[in-house]
């Protein structure tokens, strides 16, 4: 609750730069999911982290 201020001045603030604050439930409902791009799930190592990672693959054409 300490930076509910801080919270508040952050909705005011896009409100008066137009933005319109919705539900994900809308913003899903608004998809066209048949539009959307997508990626194989590859596993790999990036610089810097440790392990094996879950990564963006190629394009899937459908």
């Amino acid at each position: 609750m300490r930076l509910l201020p801080v919270f508040e001045e952050l909705l005011a603030g896009w409100k008066a730069q137009g933005y319109r604050l919705v539900s994900l439930r809308e913003m899903f409902e608004r998809l066209d999911l048949g539009a959307l791009p997508r990626h194989r799930v590859e596993y790999g190592e990036i610089p810097g982290r440790s392990g094996s990672l879950a990564l963006q693959g190629t394009l899937v054409r459908v």
